[in-house]
């Protein structure tokens, strides 16, 4: 090979070993997101105490064999209908399986006031098809005002009847806004999912497998007064159309602030 005289004195050599690591960093970084995607998450252990990331924390569930708060602020949730299972790793009841029509999982002093964030790691069984539903959805996480049924706040995973797909975190769906991401339905693979609300700066996040994947501008939300998070279904009282949740919520963190992208990336990668 004919080396140019450049070359043999460092001048161009420097500057091309510069770009090809450059290069290799971009290729290595899109190489990972690809991986992260397609790929069922697993991350470290779950603890059965906070490990990293625990300021703000109000609401900690690992699930071990129980939805008992172990965050310990005494915020535990009354099981219905859903049953205990294998966690990510394999560990024997250390999730909850959901039926996709009626179990849930209720957090009544668990009521969101003001900026939030709500991590969960799931997987989803099958794809909502709700009878004579335009736009069905999972109800993954959820907080349903009690005096305005079309108005909550919450983490969804659905599409439209056309075979869009997408995660959407909002605040109000009467407002129709909301951090939205549009993504392949994969079963039977796990997902690390956070929705960030940001009272002060109005905006909500979607994060996916520990990346930003959306944000939006939010307008509504500071009048209003919840009754509880729900895990696994949308309304108890409309079991016509309860957008009930089919699959394995493995773990759930809900925090009274909203993190930043460096903390959502933390708790992903624990």
């Amino acid at each position: 090979m004919i080396v140019p005289h450049t070359f043999l004195h460092g001048g161009s050599m420097k500057k091309l070993t510069l770009l090809n690591y450059r290069i290799w960093n971009i290729f290595l970084l899109l190489l990972v997101s690809l991986l992260l995607l397609g790929c069922s998450y697993a991350g470290k252990p779950t603890f059965k105490t906070c490990q990293d990331v625990c300021d703000g924390l109000v609401g900690y569930y690992p699930f071990f064999g129980n939805a008992n708060d172990l965050s310990g602020n005494g915020n535990d949730g009354n099981v219905s209908g859903a049953t205990l299972t294998n966690d990510r790793d394999e560990n024997v009841d250390s999730a909850y399986l959901f039926n996709g029509k009626d179990s849930l999982i209720n957090f009544p002093s668990l009521i969101i006031k003001q900026s939030t964030t709500i991590v969960v790691i799931f997987k989803a069984n099958s794809y909502p098809m709700e009878l004579e539903q335009d736009y069905p959805f999972f109800a993954i996480v959820w907080d349903l005002a009690p005096r305005a049924r079309d108005t909550w706040i919450g983490i969804k995973y659905g599409g439209d009847k056309h075979g869009q797909r997408d995660i959407e975190f909002a605040w109000e769906a009467a407002t129709y806004k909301g951090a939205n991401y549009h993504t392949k339905h994969r079963e039977n693979k796990y997902f690390h999912l956070a929705g960030v609300y940001d009272k002060k700066k109005g905006i909500s996040e979607i994060y996916l497998n520990g990346l930003k994947k959306a944000a939006s501008k939010l307008t509504a939300g500071q009048r209003i007064k919840f009754d509880g998070i729900k895990i696994g279904i949308r309304d108890v009282n409309n079991l016509m159309v309860p957008a009930a949740f089919n699959g394995v919520i493995d773990e759930v963190r809900v925090y009274d602030r909203a993190l930043s992208s460096e903390e959502i990336y933390k708790i992903f990668e624990k």
